[in-house]
């Protein structure tokens, strides 16, 4: 008789019978083999011991002992014909599992599913020598064709995926849907660094493109499809947080460089072959904060934000910077997102919402007020106290229409001779519309500037609009500041292969772009110094510092 057999025989009288104390089990039938059973006996046996194997398998679960009826229930599915349930059983275990078994089984079933299943794994982390080590020998192994032909499959595959080309660069942009408009404009960024529309272009890039749809599902696959189809050095995208989650994940499996063009908070914590070049609301806040304390010497602050997801993390941000820089907060004040009237939040602000508070000043005006008006008592709604304006500059994190609104209504109030600062909601024509005078001199910061002086921005600007008939905004610079250093890190004669690429963008100190200055910090996020803007004459500038 089989020698497997035996044993399956032996290991279920002892382990599943030693352990049914405390529960009623069903009395397992005395099967009776002959000296040399037939291929219908031994299949009989291995039915009822299947069954056995699962009983014994959920009873105790996370065990050795459970580990190895796996082993041996796998065996009796094959043997059964049941192909696909015995393949199941072994892709649901992990990495550990499966080498617990491999050291078990030697060369016998399942061993050959053990080792497809550790080159997927090895794969999946982007382990090249060890995956093909580990499909090679699943071919060798296995007897059934059709599962050998998908084994082979994945080694072509592997193959494919680490085959390089040091000129082709990819991206994963959202070239259709609802974010088309950014993608599309992140693609001409990129397409103007590799100078595919310049008389002057020297050396011969290619760009791999890839449409995610603004789908995460299908921004993973475009990683991979860009290195199995095109053999791509390095990754473009995405912009969004969903689809640079999946495409960031897929590109550190793989051991592919993606330059991320998200604010996805922790992007770069997947792992050491994902870098991220965009601005981000701390690069916004650190920007404002550098300017307000270093360069302008101010320490009392406020903050009018709205009570949204943008706002309130805006806030946070900001108020942590305060800190940063040894400043006080000395007033926060929150506004509904779709408020249009803001003179309570205002007045909490400045200490005009509850005069009688301010007891002293209060009952002096009132009596002024009454021998003003000669009269022995005024109602209380006509006793004007002046602002209490205790802070010298005040954060807006909000868009230009509310902003708009927000400043005529500060100096309605005599709450004037303010530094205002905001965010890259501030950089529209809206807020020359809306805010008028009342705006001239606030500062706000953007991730580009296409007023800059900078020598580097005014070419990429004219070169831009010469190729496209369009002013680029900050979706183009930050692309084709990241198409840039590619670029040029690629044409170094040290960088042969994508782990080359990965350790000279790790190297990188600072990074001067279009987008503005980065520096790549020790997680390999960017820290910028952003442009600053503000408003003169009725224009949005840019705001030259020392």
């Amino acid at each position: 008789m089989n020698r497997n057999i035996h044993f399956l025989i032996y290991f279920l009288s002892v382990l599943l019978l030693a352990g049914c104390a405390g529960r009623e089990v069903r009395q397992e039938e005395k099967v009776e083999l002959p000296d040399s059973p037939t291929a219908q006996q031994e299949l009989e046996l291995l039915e009822k011991n299947s069954e056995n194997l699962q009983h014994f398998i959920e009873k105790y679960p996370n065990t050795s002992s459970s580990l190895e009826a796996k082993g041996l229930l796998a065996q009796a599915l094959y043997k059964q014909n049941r192909l696909e349930e015995s393949y199941q059983l072994i892709e649901n275990l992990n990495k550990e599992e499966l080498n617990f078994l491999l050291e078990r089984h030697g060369d016998s079933y399942p061993s050959s599913e053990i080792h497809f299943k550790l080159g997927q794994i090895f794969f999946n982390e982007g382990d090249q020598e060890l995956s093909k080590e580990h499909f090679q020998k699943a071919v060798e192994l296995t007897q059934e064709e059709t599962q050998k032909a998908k084994i082979q499959e994945f080694i072509s595959k592997i193959s494919k995926v680490f085959k390089t080309q040091k000129n082709v660069i990819g991206c994963v942009l959202p070239l259709s849907g609802k974010y088309a408009p950014f993608g599309i404009r992140s693609l001409h960024g990129i397409q103007e660094a590799l100078g595919f529309f310049s008389s002057k272009k020297d050396i011969s890039f290619e760009l791999a493109i890839y449409d995610s749809q603004g789908s995460a599902e299908e921004a993973a696959r475009g990683v991979e499809t860009l290195l199995e189809q095109h053999g791509v050095m390095a990754i473009i995208g995405p912009l969004l947080t969903p689809s640079s989650e999946a495409a960031a994940l897929r590109a550190q499996q793989l051991h592919v460089p993606l330059l991320n063009l998200s604010q996805h908070p922790s992007i770069t914590s997947i792992g050491d072959y994902v870098f991220r070049n965009a601005m981000t609301k701390f690069h916004q806040t650190d920007t404002l904060i550098r300017y307000a304390c270093q360069d302008k010497g101010l320490k009392k602050f406020a903050i009018l934000y709205p009570q949204d997801s943008y706002g309130v993390e805006f806030a946070n941000q900001f108020w942590d910077a305060i800190e940063g820089c040894g400043g006080t907060l000395e007033g926060i004040e929150a506004y509904e997102s779709d408020q249009e009237d803001f003179n309570d939040e205002i007045k909490k602000l400045v200490g005009m919402y509850q005069p009688k508070a301010r007891k002293s000043e209060y009952h002096l005006a009132e009596e002024q007020l009454k021998i003003q008006l000669n009269k022995e008592t005024v109602p209380q709604s006509q006793v004007k106290l002046p602002p209490q304006i205790d802070f010298e500059a005040l954060f807006i994190p909000d868009y230009a229409k509310t902003v708009g609104q927000i400043v005529p209504t500060l100096f309605f109030h005599d709450v004037e001779g303010l530094h205002l600062l905001g965010t890259q909601g501030w950089n529209s024509q809206e807020l020359l519309k809306r805010g008028g005078e009342y705006v001239s001199g606030a500062v706000f910061v953007d991730g580009f500037s296409e007023s800059s002086l900078d020598p580097q921005v005014k070419i990429f600007v004219s070169d831009f609009e010469h190729h496209f008939d369009d002013t680029p905004q900050i979706w183009e610079a930050q692309a084709f500041d990241a198409a840039t250093l590619l670029k040029d890190l690629l044409q170094k004669e040290e960088v042969q292969t994508r782990e080359d690429l990965k350790n000279q963008l790790l190297a990188l100190s600072e990074i001067k772009g279009v987008a503005g200055i980065a520096y790549f910090s020790d997680n390999h996020d960017v820290k910028k110094e952003l442009p600053l803007l503000t408003v003169q004459e009725g224009k949005i500038i840019s705001l030259e510092t020392p």
